[in-house]
């Protein structure tokens, strides 16, 4: 009996059943992976299992840590997310999510908010790999189908993610909870603050604990800004361009990831030129949604 071939990362992913199909696929290919099985189930079992060891993770990989929190006593549940590129914290968020009584599911209904909320942020900001690391199995056993996903929570986040998938590659790591993992850590205190300090009276609002930094480089701030060379007024500092057109613009970034509208922006900006940081506030007109950034401006 002939071997499978499964192809996971290569110029076309699936199972193939000749060495010489599978050839064509990851020959050449830069990190392609591949691995041959005697059954055609297993093959395809190893195509819908997910990265398990952290040594898979590449240098520039977008790695998320997300974590759930759920209060009994104030009947409120939150998420949080630790974004990390290359060690450093890019982005953090602290965010409460609704509750369905009915199914029981209490802090896993958060952290299943968190992933969704975690990898539709990187399908916006154009990543095409994220790794999430969770200590809850069910978010992965769902994904892959180990799990029967037979409520609607459970049923819409599979949904969702197959949908996201096809335009990201989505792996899973397993972090033991409190294992001393900085990041996981993180996440898991950003949950317990959405929970505790979230304004009760809108479910929908943001709260960025400790005005966490986001870093930008002068590749994404040039994106975001754009071209500078016909401003009168402005101020040039290792390579970037300041003025108030570029804080506006840098805001009005941060808000549209929060799927706001640019016309209810309020901003108060403060920048320190000498620490290289960007402090932020921004509120809707009605000052009932609102965001602190830190912003971190690198130089590479």
């Amino acid at each position: 009996m002939g071997k499978f071939y499964a192809v996971k990362v290569g110029r076309k992913i699936g199972v193939f059943s000749t060495w010489s199909e599978c050839e064509k696929q990851v020959k050449g290919f830069s990190g392609a992976s591949y691995k041959s099985f005697l059954t055609k189930e297993e093959a395809e079992k190893f195509l819908k299992s997910n990265v398990s060891s952290k040594e898979a993770v590449k240098s520039g990989d977008l790695l998320i840590y997300v974590d759930g929190s759920y209060s009994k006593a104030k009947d409120k549940a939150g998420f949080g997310c630790v974004f990390v590129k290359d060690d450093e914290v890019i982005h953090k968020v602290s965010k409460q999510s609704p509750i369905d009584k009915n199914e029981d599911l209490w802090n896993v209904s958060a952290e299943i908010a968190g992933v969704l909320h975690a990898v539709e942020w990187s399908v916006n900001n154009d990543y095409r790999k994220v790794n999430i690391f969770y200590d809850y199995e069910g978010l992965e056993k769902w994904y892959i189908g180990d799990w029967k996903a037979n409520k609607r929570t459970t049923k819409e986040y599979v949904e969702k993610m197959n949908n996201f998938k096809k335009h990201i590659n989505i792996n899973f790591f397993k972090v033991k909870a409190h294992s001393g993992d900085i990041f996981n850590e993180q996440a898991d205190q950003l949950a317990k603050s959405a929970v505790e300090k979230i304004d009760e009276t809108h479910d929908t609002s943001h709260y960025n604990a400790d005005s966490p930094e986001q870093i930008i480089t002068l590749k994404d701030f040039n994106k975001i800004v754009g071209n500078t060379n016909k401003e009168k007024i402005k101020i040039e500092l290792n390579g970037f361009v300041w003025n108030d057109n570029a804080v506006i613009k840098i805001a009005k970034h941060f808000w549209k990831e929060e799927n706001r509208k640019v016309g209810d922006l309020n901003i108060k900006a403060f920048l320190n030129l000498n620490n290289s940081l960007l402090e932020l506030e921004l509120s809707d007109k009605n000052n009932e949604y609102k965001i602190d950034k830190v912003v971190k401006i690198k130089g590479e």
